[in-house]
Order: structure tokens, then C-alpha cells, then sequence
């Protein structure tokens, strides 16, 4: 008897612990993991009457490091995890035991400092495993394609989700290579040189307007008041300036041309 009451006192002082937490929140918009929220196209159910004869694709590269920019900010989490243990050994932290032992085993991967924008191990194996299940699904189609075409933008991890891809066709991929890269790819990234873009979001007053707009709401002042935040914060004005970037003046899409039986395209940006 006593043994249950105190269990019951022991697990409401603490209320759930995040390491067996089973609802644990998983969505984080665009920083949300791909598997957590993908489908599969092997469920796909076939049209009626109907047969594949191209497959057209154009996908993002798998997931990535930070960039130098967000490793520096992400960097001061450390001190952070310094002020847990050290409230939780004043007696004034109220975090599980085990949640308090996995944060003093927690530590910085010093490889993130060295790879910024890469990809990730992860991000290889969802484009991989992205091929192989298309491969599943249309494998017929890929191994009697009259021509085709798989091209990456030229950055690290566009190039090296390509090659993933290409794993990732593990019965057909010998009838595959990936086309060679260029600068300025207008099919791949055309937002990257549109001018429109460029004036509109990222020099003009768009971005810190929605941001002071959104700062003087009282939601956000009630969130700031809960951290002890300064409620008067800066209108966080665009720093384009003093990152210069080369604008052209181009189309925002270029023209594609219609699918073509027994082709595959794919484009990974």
C-alpha cells in the first residue's frame, strides 16, 4: 500500500519526462524530418486504364548540416545545458532524473563545425531510399526508357543526393549516369535569379514588416514576458546589404518541354 502511494507521489512531482515521452512532438515545419511525415509511392493505387510512360521529378537534396551562420547561434546551447545541471544540483530545476543524465552525457559534435551545409548520413539514406521505392514502383518503366535525364544543382549535397538517388536504383541504375552540372541553372533554382525576389523580399520592407508586425502582437509579448525577454525588441532589419548578392535580370521559369514516352527527368536542387 505505502509502495503505491509513493509511487504515485514520485511520478506526479515530476509530471512526464521527455525520454519516455511517446507523444513526443515531431513536426517542425521545414526543418521537419522527412520520414516522419512522407509517404509511399508503392501504396498508390494505379489509374484505371491507364500505364506510366514517363516519370518526371524534381526534389530537394537530403537533409543537411546547418549553415556557419545557424552553427554559431546553435552553439550556444551549451551554456544553456551549464545552467540546467546547475539549477537542477541547487535543487531548483524540475526535470526527470533520466532527462537530467541524458543532457550531462549530451555533447557538441565538433564535425558539424567542419561539414556546415553538407549532407547528412540521413539525408543520403532518404534519397536513396526515395529511388528504391520508385524504383519498386515503376521498375518496368525505368529499365526500357528510351531516354532520360538526372541532373543536380553544383552544390555538395545536391551532388552527393544525386549520387544517392542513383544508389537508391539498385536493379536499373546501370542504365543511368547523372548529367553534368552548371552555375545558374535555371531549371533547378530560378528563384535564385529573379530579380522580382530579390527587391521584393530580400532588400525591401516586406520581411522586417511582417516581423514588427508580428513582435507588437500580444502573443509574442505574453511569450517574452514568460522568458523574461525584452518586450521592445528591433525590427530585425534585412541584411542583404552587407551580404551582397549577383542579381540577373531573368525568367523566373524556363520553358519545359512536355514528357516524352519512356523518359524519366529529374531534377535535384
Amino acid at each position: 500500500m505505502w509502495t503505491f502511494i509513493l509511487s504515485i507521489l514520485i511520478v506526479g512531482s515530476y509530471g512526464s519526462c521527455y525520454w519516455n515521452d511517446m507523444c513526443s512532438y515531431t513536426l517542425f515545419g521545414t526543418k521537419t524530418p522527412y520520414d516522419t511525415i512522407r509517404g509511399d509511392i508503392r501504396d498508390t493505387q494505379p489509374l484505371r486504364n491507364c500505364e506510366p510512360i514517363s516519370v518526371w521529378m524534381m526534389t530537394r537534396h537530403g537533409t543537411r548540416h546547418p549553415e556557419e551562420s545557424e552553427i554559431h547561434q546553435m552553439r550556444q546551447v551549451i551554456r544553456v545545458k551549464k545552467q540546467i545541471l546547475n539549477a537542477h544540483m541547487e535543487g531548483r530545476g524540475e526535470l526527470c532524473a533520466q532527462d537530467i543524465e541524458n543532457l550531462y552525457k549530451w555533447e557538441w559534435k565538433n564535425a558539424l563545425d567542419l561539414t556546415p551545409s553538407e549532407l547528412t548520413p540521413e539525408g543520403f539514406v532518404q534519397l536513396r531510399s526515395l529511388a528504391s521505392r520508385l524504383e519498386e514502383r515503376y521498375y518496368k518503366l525505368l529499365k526500357s526508357l528510351d531516354e532520360y535525364q538526372m541532373r543536380a544543382s553544383h552544390e555538395e549535397r545536391t551532388q552527393m543526393s544525386a549520387s544517392a538517388f542513383l544508389q537508391g536504383l539498385r536493379k536499373t541504375r546501370q542504365y543511368f549516369k547523372i548529367s553534368t552540372s552548371f552555375p545558374n541553372d535555371l531549371t533547378t533554382r530560378p528563384y535564385r535569379y529573379c530579380r522580382k525576389r530579390y527587391e521584393d523580399i530580400l532588400i525591401g520592407p516586406k520581411i522586417p514588416k511582417e516581423i514588427n508586425e508580428y513582435i507588437n502582437t500580444e502573443d509574442f509579448k505574453r511569450v517574452c514576458a514568460i522568458f523574461g525577454a525584452e518586450q521592445n525588441g528591433s525590427s530585425g532589419a534585412s541584411d542583404a546589404e552587407a551580404n551582397p548578392v549577383s542579381v540577373r535580370r531573368v525568367s523566373l521559369l524556363p520553358q519545359l518541354h512536355c514528357p516524352i514516352a519512356g523518359s524519366l527527368v529529374c531534377y535535384i536542387y
